[in-house]
């Protein structure tokens, strides 16, 4: 057992005492100069005697707890000082009471009270930073948001996401003033500087004691933070995942290649989505002319609006049989056409060559046609294009040349085609390509 450390880790409790009895020294001498209440003044060198034998017990566990270490040095002398300065005004303001010197009594009881207060103030500063009282008046807590950028390209891992945390369940002990364990964790450079056991960081999570100290279980003398509210299990996750990805303070979060449990995360703590959205999502026109949309249905096309803030339209053919023609005069609404569904239509490769450049088409469904494939090569043109429909065409070997020209294809069908695996092997990769 070490007696020493334990009277040390009192001097929080019995520091309280001075603070409490010199304001109420103060509250007497000062209420005592009235008729009413002059009675009190024979109580106020008791109070005296009360706190400076508390101040004495204070600086001496004081002292005790400063050798356990972990504090910033200057700050550390002035708080002693200041509290050594205070015990010895006191003193002073008791020798005046005594010999009943009244101009030095309210002046030196005065002064002993700013002199606990500065000791307080500084003492606070060590325990838990030294912006911990102005924190407030400045509009910050340690519970603040910080807005983030609006885009991932702007949002940094490390400034904008890992440093709230540390901030909030750290910073308090490890700090410019206060380094529990030596570690200072106010900034990247003082993290990678490490503490007394050496370096904090790892790109290996487990072995990162940053990481290890977070996770233990809190009964543990060594869980961190040892006071307050612990890291949630997303911080935790968020911290672990910095570490992996090199804990850089450089690293932007558009540069990071997330898994589905961290963008969920970041999504529901931050409002960071991301997950790659669809083309529809990305892009908005302008609306289309009432009297082009009243042409083409007359024609035999079904033209709906997919949203009413982006105007792109999904069309389909429901006129009977499908000439070239027909397909040509959809040139005008080719700015706003995104989704076209062509299945069933007897369509065959010469059909193909009749769509019009449609800028912003993305799925198309081709399906139960009669499609050799031969003219495929003419969707390239689709750049936008991420979902293609050929289910139940008499597809040839040759169509595979055809859909290598989608560079930006995503989902592929191909079920009842006649395309075999072994000829798929000189597809290029498409994230989805369904067979069945």
């Amino acid at each position: 057992m070490d007696i020493l450390t334990f009277f040390g880790r009192l001097h929080p409790l019995v520091v309280h005492l001075p603070i409490a009895f010199l304001p109420l020294a103060a509250i007497f001498h000062f209420a005592g100069n009235t008729e009413r209440f002059a009675f009190l003044r024979k109580a106020i060198p008791w109070i005296l005697v009360l706190t400076i034998l508390s101040g004495i017990t204070a600086v001496a566990f004081g002292l005790l707890l400063a050798q356990e270490g972990g504090f910033q040095p200057s700050a550390l002398n002035t708080h002693k000082w200041l509290g050594i300065g205070a015990c010895v005004l006191t003193v002073a303001t008791l020798a005046a009471y005594w010999k009943g010197n009244t101009l030095l009594q309210g002046t030196l009881l005065l002064g002993s009270v700013g002199l606990i207060a500065a000791t307080g103030h500084w003492g606070g500063g060590l325990t838990h930073g030294e912006d911990y009282l102005t924190q407030p008046l400045m509009g910050k807590t340690e519970e603040q948001v910080l807005a983030l950028p609006s885009s991932p390209d702007s949002i940094f891992l490390y400034e904008h996401l890992i440093e709230p945390i540390l901030a909030a369940k750290c910073y308090s002990c490890h700090n410019d003033t206060k380094q529990n364990g030596g570690l200072n964790m106010v900034s990247i450079e003082h993290l990678r500087t490490g503490g007394q056991g050496g370096t904090v960081l790892n790109s290996h999570a487990r072995e990162s004691e940053l990481f290890a100290r977070v996770v233990l279980p809190q009964s543990s003398t060594k869980f961190m933070p040892p006071k307050g509210d612990p890291l949630t299990f997303d911080e935790i996750q968020l911290l672990q995942w910095w570490l992996e990805t090199g804990a850089k303070d450089s690293l932007l979060l558009a540069e990071t290649e997330p898994n589905e449990e961290m963008k969920e995360s970041l999504v529901k703590n931050y409002g960071v989505d991301l997950y790659e959205k669809p083309y529809v999502e990305s892009v908005e026109v302008d609306p289309l002319p009432e009297s082009t949309i009243t042409a083409l249905e007359e024609q035999g096309w079904k033209l709906n609006l997919l949203a009413q803030n982006n105007n792109l339209l999904e069309v389909r053919w429901g006129g009977g049989d499908l000439e070239a023609s027909a397909i040509n005069a959809l040139t005008p609404a080719a700015g706003q056409v995104t989704w076209m569904d062509l299945s069933g239509l007897a369509l065959e490769d010469e059909h193909l060559k009749a769509l019009p450049a449609m800028p912003h088409l993305s799925r198309l469904n081709l399906s139960d046609n009669q499609l050799k494939g031969i003219s495929l090569k003419i969707l390239g043109q689709y750049s936008n294009l991420e979902a293609l429909n050929l289910t139940n065409n008499p597809l040839e070997p040759a169509a595979i040349d055809g859909l290598n020209e989608l560079k930006g294809l995503k989902r592929l069908y191909l079920w009842n085609t006649g395309l075999t695996m072994a000829s798929l092997d000189e597809l290029e990769p498409i994230t989805e390509i369904v067979m069945d």
